[in-house]
Parts: structure tokens; C-alpha cells; sequence
């Protein structure tokens, strides 16, 4: 691809989605999806809680920021969680010894480590987002009729 600036946009613009997606499921749940993330990562930001619709939904004239705070905190650790499981199930397709130090470090560090885990699966899952984003854009331009010579180089 030769627009390497329309690759990573069209990126963070699948990545904000499917935040969204994700802020999204934790808004129709009443929060409690946010609320289960949080428990899962023992954190509690200082803004929880904050609650009620954003105004485009009905809400108030104002939204609290806190609540756009929560949508999007559901929605990256949703995402991360969701990389962490994709990354965890390819590690165990290649060789199910990978594993054994994902069990040790859980085993020494407790689950505390879990937030270190959604961050490293949020890149997982954003690093999939890109490579599936340059396949379809490679496809869009070989459709359209331009020559792709070496796909992997910039």
C-alpha cells in the first residue's frame, strides 16, 4: 500500500469502533460490565460511578464526563481482554509450553498482573486490527486495478 498515512488512519478509525463497540456493551449493560472490568483489574478510577445517559441519548443537557470516562475505560479493557484471550489461544495453537510462563508469572505476581496483560492484549488486538486493515486495503487496490509489488515494505 502506497498511502501508508490512509493504512494507519483507517486503523485508529477501526480501533476507536471498536472501543466504541465495547463502551457500548458496557453502557447497554447498566455499567455492570464496566463495573466486572474493573473488579477483574482491581481498579477503581476516581471517576466511576458517574452514571446517567450522555446527552445525544436523551440524558441531561450536559453528560457527565465521568460517564464518557467509563465508556471508554469499558471499552479499551473489553478490547484487551478480547486480545489477551486471542493472543493466549494462538500461544497455545503454537506450543502449549507458552503457556507454562504466562502461569508462572500469574503465580508470582497474582492478578494484579491482569493490568499489565490487557495492555499487552490491547496491542495484540490493535496489531491484528492493522494487519487485517492492510489485507483488505491491498485487495481494495488490487481490485481497483493497481499493481502491488512488495506489500510488507516501506
Amino acid at each position: 500500500c502506497e498511502a501508508w498515512g490512509v493504512l494507519e488512519s483507517v486503523t485508529a478509525v477501526v480501533g476507536l469502533l471498536l472501543v466504541a463497540a465495547g463502551g457500548v456493551v458496557s453502557w447497554m449493560s447498566g455499567w455492570r460490565v464496566t463495573r466486572l472490568l474493573y473488579e477483574f483489574c482491581q481498579w477503581t478510577p476516581p471517576w466511576h460511578g458517574g452514571g446517567g445517559l450522555p446527552w445525544f441519548l436523551g440524558g441531561g443537557h450536559w453528560a457527565s464526563w465521568a460517564t464518557y470516562a467509563d465508556f471508554a475505560c469499558g471499552g479499551v479493557i473489553l478490547l484487551g481482554l478480547i486480545g489477551l484471550g486471542l493472543a493466549i489461544k494462538k500461544a497455545y495453537n503454537d506450543d502449549p509450553r507458552h503457556l507454562m510462563s504466562l502461569g508462572m508469572v500469574w503465580l508470582t505476581q497474582g492478578t494484579l498482573i491482569i493490568r499489565v496483560l490487557v495492555a499487552l492484549g490491547l496491542a495484540h488486538s490493535l496489531s491484528l486490527v492493522h494487519a487485517r486493515v492492510r489485507e483488505e486495503i491491498k485487495g481494495l487496490l488490487s481490485r481497483c486495478g493497481s499493481a502491488i509489488l512488495e506489500v510488507g515494505q516501506r
